[in-house]
C-alpha cells in the first residue's frame, strides 16, 4: 500500500507541465539610437532602444503550455525604426521580425530552465542604411 501510494504520488508529479517563461528582447546593435514604433488598429507602442543596448517588448510571458508562449505580432500593421526622426524601416506582416517562432531570426537562448530569451537585433543589415 505504501508503494502505491508513493507510485500515484510520482505519477502526479511527472504528469505536471512545469511552467514555462518566455522573454522577448530588442537588441539596437546600430550605432545611433533607435525608436522602434509598433502599430496596430490606429494604436501606437513605442519602444526607444539606445545604442549597443536592448529593451525587453515582452517580458515573464509564462504558461504551462508545455513550451514558452510565443510573442504573437501578427496584429500588428507595421513595426517602424526611427532614428533622429528619419524611418530607417518599415516592417509589414510577412517580415522576418514577424516570425517569433524562427529560432534563427529571434534567437534563443535558455538557461537549461524552463526559461527562454528571444532576442531580435536590429543592425544595418536588416535597416536601409548605406
Amino acid at each position: 500500500m505504501k508503494n502505491l501510494i508513493l507510485l500515484f504520488g510520482l505519477i502526479l508529479l511527472v504528469s505536471c507541465d512545469p511552467e514555462y517563461c518566455a522573454n522577448y528582447i530588442i537588441e539596437n546593435q546600430y550605432n545611433e539610437d533607435i525608436e522602434v514604433k509598433f502599430y496596430s488598429d490606429g494604436t501606437e507602442s513605442n519602444f526607444e532602444i539606445p545604442s549597443k543596448q536592448e529593451v525587453y517588448v515582452l517580458e515573464n510571458a509564462c504558461g504551462n503550455s508545455g513550451g514558452p508562449d510565443i510573442l504573437d505580432l501578427q496584429n500588428e500593421d507595421s513595426i517602424l525604426v526611427f532614428s533622429n526622426n528619419v524611418n530607417l524601416a518599415t516592417f509589414y506582416p510577412g517580415d522576418p521580425i514577424y516570425q517569433t517562432e524562427n529560432e534563427e531570426i529571434w534567437q534563443m537562448t535558455t538557461d537549461g530552465t524552463y526559461d527562454y530569451t528571444f532576442r531580435f537585433k536590429i543592425s544595418e543589415d536588416n535597416l536601409s542604411v548605406e
